[in-house]
């Protein structure tokens, strides 16, 4: 078995967002509070953390930075997903395309399923992180694989 995915979905995924939102949460109670022992109008110093709150939201929650799944290991001629407690084997057949994005941060990488599994007829996971432009030898791998089970 082989691990495709990103060593650092739990930062991506876990960590990141709810730092952001930690964040967001002192920089408002921290502004509330001098707004309050200084008497002064604390309008325009919540606004920020508001902003913020909001910027985060549509980050992680609509643009979907936050729905890919957790690991992928390469498995013969099957992918084992797993996200959260539940995992999943998925024939290299079933794949009907590959999508690498290598300009987003992270990289991230797209399976389109033939047939949908129990994460969807899309499963997208974080490629590992590479200084170069060329694509990780993980998704090299998969590319070859997924080509070599429909070649046969």
């Amino acid at each position: 078995m082989r691990l495709l995915s990103s060593q650092a979905t739990f930062f991506y995924k876990r960590l990141f967002p709810a730092a952001w939102f930690l964040f967001s949460a002192i920089f408002a109670v921290t502004a509330l509070w001098v707004a309050i022992s200084t008497t002064r109008e604390a309008l325009l110093d919540l606004i920020v953390p508001l902003i913020l709150g909001i910027i985060g939201y549509f980050l992680f929650v609509k643009l979907g930075l936050t729905d890919f799944v957790d690991e992928v290991w390469i498995d013969g001629d099957n992918l084992i997903v797993k996200n959260g407690s539940h995992s999943e084997y998925i024939a290299l057949s079933n794949i009907a395309s590959i999508r690498y994005l290598w300009f987003t941060n992270p990289p991230r990488v797209t399976l389109n399923l033939k047939r949908a599994s129990a994460f969807g007829s899309r499963v997208t996971f974080l490629a590992p992180v590479r200084y170069s432009l060329a694509k990780p030898v993980e998704v090299q791998a998969l590319l070859e694989r997924t080509r070599h089970t429909r070649d046969k």
